[in-house]
């Protein structure tokens, strides 16, 4: 807890720094985001070939939009609600995301994977849930849009939405009771 509370003084003040010109605060502040995205993202997905490549691409987005972060309100939401998005968006790019999460679940079977690892692989609920559940999901509840939101970047009516996310939630439910029965 003590860790990130000072990380969040560091990133803004090294942020604040940055937006008014410090080159060597924003090489800093992007190196050590670098890692932290990166250390995310293996501790949500495992071992998948898109890290560097996600991170590199949340990386950009935070260049981008640098100039929206206010020092007056912390870092790490802001932050964090980047690295989402652009790794919701990405991975929704991906044709092979279903290969990578496959590539995954075989390096869990195949013993290459830390306990951490196995942990994360275990509850890839996400997976096991139909595409049409999975991307409202990941929207509504992982990335934090509205429905409204949502919605918008689905192409669907609002209440499809709503009627999405509720029959989402009940199959992971489902999903989940079915695997504590298999233990």
């Amino acid at each position: 807890m003590a860790d990130t509370l000072k990380d969040e003084q560091r990133w803004s003040q090294l942020m604040g720094n940055a937006q008014q010109g410090d080159e060597q605060s924003y090489a800093q502040l992007l190196e050590e985001l670098g890692r932290v995205i990166a250390a995310f993202l293996r501790s949500r997905f495992g071992p998948i070939d898109l890290i560097e490549d996600c991170t590199q691409e949340c990386l950009i987005a935070i260049h981008s939009a640098r100039h929206t972060y206010d020092t007056k309100r912390l870092f790490r939401p802001w932050f964090f609600a980047i690295v989402r998005n652009r790794t919701i968006d990405m991975l929704r790019s991906q044709k092979s995301y279903k290969t990578a999460l496959e590539k995954n679940r075989l390096g869990h079977i195949e013993g290459t994977s830390s306990p951490v690892e196995d942990e994360v692989n275990k509850s890839m609920v996400f997976s096991m849930l139909a595409p049409a559940y999975r991307d409202v999901l990941l929207l509504t509840k992982v990335a934090g849009f509205t429905t409204a939101e949502a919605a918008e970047k689905l192409g669907l009516s609002e209440s499809a939405v709503r009627v999405r996310v509720h029959r989402g939630i009940k199959e992971t439910r489902k999903i989940l009771q079915n695997e504590q029965i298999e233990k």
